[in-house]
């Protein structure tokens, strides 16, 4: 009786584990580009509202964003170096990434140094302005996620939020 109330025990564990919202995304579910997005919009406006998150405006991309200062004026264009101070999260506010303190992070617009995300979203905020980006997986790291030495892991078919500040374009 021990052993089934053991046994029974731990599938519990499995089959609640499993039912989590963010493993629901890389465990034994298969879907495609488009039905991934559609799922991750749907997470992400079921995120905004649980959190009471108001003011985001959302690109036929899929990335949601809200501008909290507006900046100079001037918007990054591709092939551009951007400078830019972030902090990377995910739907559960565990920090993945982030610059580092002073300095920006830098790179060139468009051309794919940057996940897709970026590439999209950034363009959407001035110089000097700052705000958040809410990036669907499939213009993040995908079906893959992403795993370094230097920071948090992030899962497959991770919904990746960034609070971003664009420092100076070159």
């Amino acid at each position: 009786m021990e052993k089934l109330k053991a046994v029974v025990f731990l599938l519990s564990i499995i089959i609640f584990a499993g039912c989590s919202e963010e493993n629901d995304n890389f465990v034994g579910v298969s879907r495609t580009p488009q039905q991934q997005l559609a799922f991750d919009i749907q997470r992400i406006e079921g995120f905004l509202q649980e959190n009471d998150l108001t003011g985001f405006s959302r690109t036929a991309d899929g990335i949601f964003y809200k501008i909290k200062e507006e900046g100079n004026g001037i918007f990054p264009r591709q092939g551009q170096t951007v400078f830019i101070d972030y902090l990377g999260t995910s739907v559960d506010r565990v920090v993945f990434d982030q610059s580092t303190e002073g300095i920006p992070f830098e790179f060139v617009l468009g051309v794919g140094q940057v996940i897709e995300g970026w590439d999209l979203g950034i363009p959407l905020f001035q110089e000097d302005g700052s705000g958040t980006l809410i990036i669907p997986s499939t213009l993040g790291y995908g079906t893959q996620g992403m795993t370094t030495g230097n920071s948090t892991p992030i899962n497959p078919n991770s919904i990746l939020i960034f609070e971003i500040k664009i420092v100076a374009l070159r």
